[in-house]
């Protein structure tokens, strides 16, 4: 039996593959009932919240929160997108709806490139139910599970609606574009032009990525004279205007005055260089395993294509540039690659392109070395199973016993459940709230958190009333003052 090649084999590593990413997510959404906001989220939220407080009108809500933007745009960054929904987080509507978190940037993120390589399947590279839903998982499963910053990534709305969910409005985006390609419709490029402006708004590693992947789109179609061309050009005309509006914004100066950056061309070989070092970082026994798994389905799918994979190495150094690429901004307006939020990011792209460049280079391998490739087949197509339920072991046994398998953003969520020490984060934030809920006290001092679960606490006041965080959570409850003192 053709074990790599078996129908069955592929059938049983989709579902197998999609229950282990459904069973991943659940603790990781189930923590999410013990989450909170912190720092910004009050900070940004502020001027929302007080508006639906004393109007109780959503579009009263909505005004208060642009006319912050506004401020904002001028006295800090441009990103008028992001902005706009991080001055609508959960708890501006209700205390108990920030636990919506996780379910929202997860949602993003899996949904969106869910549609995407749905598309991509029907469309670009034909693959069948269980190509998709199979490559597909070991991607998502790679990408979250292994996340640098859980907290950042998922859990603080602020930080993880900036960089998290809007790389997943970005597949969606592209999804949109690629069924409108083959399709038409403007029913469709339409909600997909939507994105493209809430992308121009957003952080600028999904914009600058976003941005290339548009022109090299644009080239193509006017290269082949398709006949949606214009409208995909359009969409980079759109793009590149939203990315000026934002880089425009006087606030931006301000901000970038308080700290240190590079010129644009150190910037970018920087950035080069540190890519190397991510590379490092997450190419290692996990993805390999992920390569492994992966096997059987870009096989089919390859032997399938009449493409002819001509250039490995152009291809490996542009998806490579790329991948720095989003790097870039970051390090030119930072001197370095920015925080874990912004790492997550990093993190899910590299994924991504790493495993196209494998199914490239693969590519390359079956048709530039057929002979070899199927005399390395043939010795290994039924020990394949085998090798990859040893590798799976092992790497489990390893990671367990040096305490990697507790970097798992699955496990950090179950432990957090189960020790407890979410639940009693929980407790603490309540018994914040009651100072925060009583009118007779109206100078407000809390103690540090004494649990921080790895998931959903990020984070805390300052010890300075002055602090940004600090006034807007006084004022959010009508209070003189709120501190935490570090000292008890």
């Amino acid at each position: 039996m053709k074990t790599l090649e078996n129908v069955n084999v592929k059938k049983i590593l989709a579902i197998g593959s999609f229950l282990l990413l459904v069973l991943s997510v659940i603790p990781m959404l189930y923590v999410g009932i013990y989450n909170h906001p912190t720092g910004d989220d009050i900070y940004y939220g502020v001027e929302a919240h007080l508006a639906w407080k004393e109007t109780g009108s959503l579009w009263q809500t909505i005004v208060a929160a642009l006319e912050s933007v506004g401020k904002y745009y001028y006295e800090w960054q441009g990103t008028f997108s992001a902005l706009l929904i991080m001055h609508l987080q959960p708890t501006v509507f209700s205390e108990d709806a920030y636990f919506l978190t996780p379910v929202i940037v997860l949602g993003s993120i899996l949904l969106g490139s869910g549609y995407l390589w749905k598309q991509i399947g029907r469309f670009v590279i034909p693959m069948n139910k269980a190509e998709m839903v199979g490559t597909w998982s070991i991607v998502m499963l790679l990408s979250i599970q292994w996340v640098f910053n859980i907290g950042e990534g998922f859990y603080w709305f602020n930080g993880a609606v900036y960089y998290s969910a809007f790389y997943g409005i970005m597949l969606w985006m592209f999804g949109l574009l690629c069924k409108f390609i083959f399709e038409g419709g403007w029913y469709r490029i339409v909600p997909a032009y939507l994105l493209v402006i809430l992308i121009g708004g957003s952080n600028y590693i999904t914009l600058l990525f976003s941005l290339i992947v548009l022109v090299l789109i644009s080239g193509l179609l006017l290269w082949k004279r398709h006949p949606e061309k214009w409208y995909v050009l359009f969409a980079v005309l759109l793009l590149g205007g939203c990315l000026l509006i934002s880089a425009a914004a006087p606030g931006n100066s301000i901000r970038q005055a308080t700290s240190m950056s590079l010129p644009a061309h150190k910037a970018i070989l920087y950035s080069l260089w540190k890519g190397v070092g991510f590379i490092d970082l997450w190419l290692d026994a996990w993805w390999i395993i992920g390569a492994v798994t992966l096997l059987p389905f870009f096989i089919s799918i390859i032997k399938r294509l009449t493409w002819r994979f001509a250039y490995p190495l152009l291809v490996v150094a542009f998806l490579y540039g790329l991948f720095c690429a989003m790097i870039c901004p970051t390090m030119y307006a930072m001197a370095n690659s920015g925080p874990g939020r912004a790492v997550n990011v990093y993190h899910y792209g590299f994924i991504l392109l790493s495993y196209l460049a494998y199914f490239y280079g693969l590519g390359w391998v079956m048709q530039k070395l057929a002979t070899t490739w199927e005399l390395l087949v043939s010795s290994f197509r039924n020990a394949w199973f085998i090798v990859l339920g040893c590798m799976i072991v092992l790497q489990l046994g390893i990671s367990y016993n040096n305490g990697t398998i507790r970097e798992l953003a699955s496990v950090k969520a179950i432990s957090d459940i189960v020790s407890g020490t979410a639940e009693a984060y929980d407790a603490e934030y309540d018994a914040r709230l009651e100072q925060l809920q009583n009118d007779s006290i109206m100078d407000v001092v809390f103690a540090p958190f004494v649990n921080q679960p790895r998931t959903v606490y990020v984070g805390d006041l300052g010890q300075d009333a002055g602090f940004g965080a600090n006034q807007a959570m006084a004022r959010w409850y009508g209070k003189n003052s709120v501190v935490v003192d570090w000292g008890m």
